[in-house]
């Protein structure tokens, strides 16, 4: 009978893993170029609205922008299966990278597309007071490689 449990159990893990959201993680480089905005950012409010988490934001400094000014709410899918981002906490600074949507120029959050501290050890949307000195100065200098047109 515990054969049969474990039997199940591995079955809906492995099932559950089959739906995760799956993704390289992203270079510095490649963050830069996919994304549409950089934001170093303050959440200000969290909500769930529809399938989605709304948050909030004051953008403290913007490094990267396509829709000007950046509007201060910020979508993203409300599980991470779906590559959500659900974990910001409200009154911290973060470097967030997104995309807009193309029908709305509403900011986008994605698990897969984040600006890392550094290219080996890729951890996610970092807390501003991570973000490494030479990942600040690039994004404030603008001293990427050109990106690829698409």
């Amino acid at each position: 009978m515990m054969k049969l449990i474990y039997s199940l159990a591995l079955v809906v893990f492995i099932v559950q893993l089959s739906y995760a959201c799956r993704c390289m993680p992203p270079t510095q480089q490649t963050a830069y170029c996919r994304s549409q905005w950089i934001s170093h950012a303050r959440i200000v409010s969290k909500q769930t609205v529809g399938g989605s988490v709304e948050y909030t934001v004051n953008h403290v400094e913007v490094f990267k922008n396509h829709t000007s000014p950046l509007p201060n709410k910020i979508f993203t899918p409300n599980s991470s299966a779906a590559c959500g981002v659900t974990e910001l906490a409200i009154s911290t600074d973060y470097l967030l990278a997104g995309t807009t949507n193309s029908g709305t120029n509403a900011l986008q959050l994605s698990s897969c597309l984040y600006m890392p501290g550094n290219d080996f050890q890729p951890s996610g949307f970092p807390t501003w007071n991570q973000v490494p000195s030479d990942l600040l100065l690039k994004l404030r200098q603008k001293q990427f490689k050109p990106c690829p047109i698409a």
